[in-house]
């Protein structure tokens, strides 16, 4: 088969394939929606990202010091009653310090560093951690976010309510045509809501009684929305 009969059948089958799923429209009437639901929680779990670093002439020294450094850390999270398990060092490198002078770029010595990760249920610790960790040469919070540790059932729960919401909204669609719906012709979850969701871990005031709060944090909550597109099949109301 040469090229040109290539093409002809290629073009013959996705006429068949246009065709057909045209002809699965005009056969099967359908409507399709979106539901939204969202779910306002008040966070139970804070995960911080910690950052250890120092500067050295002698590369030696630097990475002795940066060790006592991680260490001191380490105990002060421990003794937050933070589970070691719920502990993670990384990004855990050294190298040369390299400085601006006088337009040339020159060695100053070296640079340790490490990421220090970590989540706990322990939100009245936040000032302990945040004064001890204070108290130590080299240490930067880089990030403190919230969380709920039961997320994953909360989202699953939304779900079912963003779902329920867009079986009301094609229902009330068919009522207004003189239909009702049928059997679900597929259901898809938007996922970029969701993704939207994790990158934004801005907390919202409670709007029934101001801010959530426990000991010196003013708490809020987390939304968690979850969106469905759904289609059903319409079908006609007989007299």
């Amino acid at each position: 088969m040469d090229v040109m009969q290539q093409a002809l059948l290629f073009l013959v089958l996705s006429t068949v394939a246009v065709a057909s799923a045209i002809a699965d429209e005009v056969r099967f009437p359908h409507v399709t929606v979106y539901g939204t639901a969202t779910t306002e929680i008040v966070p139970d779990q804070m995960v911080w990202s910690v950052k250890v670093q120092n500067r050295g002439r002698s590369l030696e020294v630097t990475a002795t010091e940066h060790t006592k450094m991680v260490q001191a850390a380490l105990e002060l999270i421990k003794d937050a009653v933070v589970d070691k398990t719920d502990i993670q060092t990384s990004s855990m490198e050294f190298g040369e310090n390299w400085e601006e002078k006088a337009d040339t770029r020159v060695r100053a010595g070296y640079l340790a560093s490490t990421t220090i990760s970590f989540k706990t249920t322990k939100i009245e610790a936040y000032k302990s951690l945040w004064l001890g960790l204070a108290k130590i040469s080299g240490i930067s919070v880089e990030d403190i976010a919230y969380d709920h540790t039961k997320r994953m059932d909360i989202q699953n729960e939304t779900r079912q309510k963003a779902l329920l919401a867009a079986k009301e909204k094609a229902m009330t669609l068919a009522r207004t045509l003189g239909a009702e719906i049928g059997e679900p012709l597929s259901i898809e979850e938007d996922v970029e809501v969701h993704y939207r969701y994790i990158r934004n871990t801005n907390l919202r005031e409670d709007t029934a009684g101001g801010p959530v709060s426990r000991g010196d944090l003013a708490l809020g909550r987390i939304p968690i929305t979850m969106r469905i597109k759904a289609s059903f099949r319409l079908v006609s109301v007989r007299n």
